[in-house]
């Protein structure tokens, strides 16, 4: 907790300075934050280990990296295909291959847990870069909104 005049003493600390601090922070600090970030991905259903972390400050932005270590795509696919295949359900376009999904909703969950264990290790890692890199928008906006909605005063602007 900041003292009264804390607000007032941070307020003159150059933003450049402020950066500088919080990513020593953040690269002094890694094994509690990697720690706190694998607790919250496994209270939030967040099917991700992470094993490092790296700030750095440049041009007024601070940048993290983290790097993820595993994926439980099995369990990826268990929790998010009964959604897909909700959301496919109600889907009124012309693909035919959505509204088929939809009307398969308990087969689609074995279908993609077998279809994900037969693949290789490098191709379900490159069919997440591959969906990060296409929905990142969405992820970037949903983590904002989960950030806002739990009172953290931190805004992505990109993955």
């Amino acid at each position: 907790m900041l003292l009264p005049m804390g607000k007032k003493v941070i307020s003159i600390i150059p933003q450049s300075a402020m950066d500088k601090i919080i990513t020593e922070l953040i690269n002094s600090k890694k094994e509690l934050i990697l720690s706190k970030i694998n607790e919250y991905a496994i209270e939030n259903n967040i099917f991700m280990n992470t094993d490092s972390i790296k700030g750095e400050s440049t041009q007024g932005n601070i940048k993290i990296s983290v790097n993820i270590q595993a994926v439980d795509y099995e369990g990826i696919a268990e929790y998010i295909l009964p959604l897909a295949a909700e959301k496919a359900k109600a889907y009124s376009g012309d693909d035919i291959f959505i509204k088929a999904f939809g009307k398969m909703k308990y087969i689609s969950e074995g279908l993609g847990k077998t279809f994900l264990q037969a693949l290789p290790q490098e191709t379900k890692d490159e069919l997440v870069i591959y969906l990060i890199n296409n929905y990142q928008d969405d992820i970037v906006r949903m983590v904002n909104k989960h950030l806002q909605k739990n009172n953290i005063k931190i805004k992505i602007n990109n993955m």
